[in-house]
């Protein structure tokens, strides 16, 4: 019908899918309004313009109106964005997106690597957590909060072979986010900074803080999201529950403000860490050589205990113990060796993890072309070479029989193949021999 108010509010209506639906609704008012007038005497025309002036003024009419389908559009938004995150979240805790192990840095099997990546994508996780679970209490969105929920528990559900197998609740997903946090409570900022390019290892006694962090941080949106349900639940009951809106305000501010430091940390060490790169590749090869020195120098026959002395005495800190296995770091870089031992007999490991792309650093063919089937590691070593290697391990048997020396290098930066150097120990000679040489096959 046509309708001067009508027309006005259709005109003040800015989203279009909801302006028929509301004309429709307000014609259907007024023409109840009429027909109520035309009952009680009145002519169609004037109980169409009383009914008409009691709906007042159409721009009045209008503002709430568009309000209130904002409010809806946008809780319909974030219930869909709060979904696609709780899928997201079930592909990283469920191994679709196969990265989540290594988020976990407690664990015992494994010496775990941190990469700065882990701490961005850890961080991302936890400000999305905070944002939706404070979007969903300002628009007091019940769906939202379920989905929150769901989210959290799902964390915890994915950590089920290690609460059964292993040390039990790892929390993962959170543990990089309290990483900054831990090596500046350890080293400073400087030592958070050597730690960004060179997948630094991670000690036991850093990831037992980073696993404390993560377990606050998951009690935090527990709680968060719970009370946050609860909450919404209960006021829509007509029910007393906005005393529990306060503890979600407060964690929201907490952790809110605990991951502004985090961001700041992270990101004056990123800048500074990119602008002395050069200064930190050139550190990281020079613990690499002198690792390498180390472990040429290390007689196998000392005994365990007599080595491991030496190697602290030389600056090497054993900041990893497990049982039949100790890792020892010089500084905060991507070398370590590490030492594996049964009864008597032991081995001693050099790794660079160190993500050093130099190709300079590569075994050409011209320099694998030099080695020769049965020469000794002193004319090995002469070749100079050996500096390029990836890792190298000295293995010790208590009958002084095998003792062995392996050297690996990375072929070329086009593939992902090594190169591998057997040496053993000839008792005649009394120096290690090349035994065989070639690719590894994995």
């Amino acid at each position: 019908m046509e309708n001067k108010f009508l027309d006005r509010v259709s005109d003040l209506i800015q989203n279009k899918t909801a302006r028929q639906s509301i004309t429709a609704e307000l014609e259907s008012h007024i023409l109840d309004k009429a027909d109520y007038y035309e009952e009680i005497g009145y002519s169609k025309e004037v109980a169409m313009q009383k009914a008409t002036e009691e709906m007042g003024n159409p721009d009045d009419t209008a503002v709430p109106l568009n309000a209130l389908y904002k409010r809806g559009a946008a809780k319909n938004i974030w219930s869909i964005l709060t979904a696609a995150f709780v899928v997201l979240i079930g592909l990283f805790c469920f191994d679709v997106i196969q990265i989540g192990r290594m988020f976990r840095y407690f664990e015992r099997e494994f010496v775990m690597t941190h990469s700065v990546l882990y701490d961005i994508i850890s961080f991302i996780i936890c400000a999305a957590f905070v944002l939706l679970i404070y979007m969903a209490y300002r628009q007091k969105n019940i769906i939202s909060s379920v989905l929150i929920f769901a989210a959290v528990i799902m964390v915890t559900a994915a950590d089920y072979p290690n609460i059964v197998y292993y040390e039990g609740l790892s929390l993962g997903l959170f543990q990089p986010v309290v990483y900054p946090l831990v090596m500046v409570l350890f080293h400073g900022i400087s030592g958070y900074c050597d730690s960004i390019f060179v997948r630094c290892y991670v000690s036991d006694s850093e990831a037992s803080f980073c696993r404390i962090g993560a377990l606050l941080i998951y009690l935090l949106l527990f709680i968060a999201s719970l009370a946050l349900i609860i909450s919404i639940y209960r006021q829509r009951r007509m029910k007393k529950g906005r005393c529990l809106y306060k503890p979600v305000r407060i964690i929201c501010s907490v952790t809110g403000i605990t991951l502004a430091v985090t961001l700041i940390i992270m990101s004056v060490s990123i800048l500074s860490a990119w602008s002395g790169i050069e200064d930190k590749r050139l550190e990281n090869q020079s613990a690499k050589e002198y690792a390498i020195d180390s472990l040429l120098n290390i007689d196998l026959t000392e005994g365990l205990e007599t080595i491991t002395e030496k190697l602290s005495e030389e600056g090497y800190e054993c900041f990893i113990t497990r049982p039949k296995c100790l890792e020892f770091r010089r500084g905060l870089n991507g070398v370590y060796i590490s030492v594996f031992y049964f009864m008597d007999d032991y081995s001693f490991k050099f790794h660079d993890m160190s993500d050093n792309e130099d190709s300079s650093m590569y075994l050409t063919k011209e320099e694998q072309s030099q080695i020769k089937e049965g020469m000794s590691l002193g004319e090995f070593l002469s070749l100079g070479f050996y500096r390029k290697v990836d890792s190298m391990e000295k293995a010790y048997n208590s009958d002084g029989e095998n003792m062995t020396f392996d050297f690996s290098f990375s072929l070329n930066s086009n593939s992902n193949e090594s190169y591998q150097c057997h040496f053993i120990y000839n008792n005649e000679k009394g120096e290690f021999v090349l035994s065989e040489f070639g690719k590894i096959r994995y």
